[in-house]
C-alpha cells in the first residue's frame, strides 16, 4: 500500500516550482540592474533547484509503506 503522497507531493512540487520561478524572476531583475554576478547566482540556482529537489521529492514520497 502506498503512503498517502498525493497531497504532500503536490504541495512540495508546487513550492519547488514557485521557488524556481522566483529565482528566475530575481535573475531577470538582477540583469536589468546590470548586476552580472547576482544574475549568474540567481540563474544557476534557479536552473538547479528544480531538478535536484524533484529527485529528493521522488525519493521521499515514492516509498511504499510496509503493512
Amino acid at each position: 500500500m502506498d503512503i498517502i503522497k498525493d497531497e504532500k507531493g503536490f504541495v512540495f512540487g508546487l513550492v519547488i516550482t514557485i521557488v524556481a520561478v522566483l529565482l528566475m524572476v530575481l535573475s531577470l531583475l538582477a540583469i536589468l540592474n546590470h548586476n552580472w554576478v547576482m544574475f549568474a547566482v540567481f540563474f544557476l540556482l534557479g536552473c538547479f533547484v528544480y531538478p535536484v529537489t524533484s529527485k529528493i521529492k521522488d525519493l521521499i514520497f515514492s516509498k511504499q509503506a510496509t503493512s
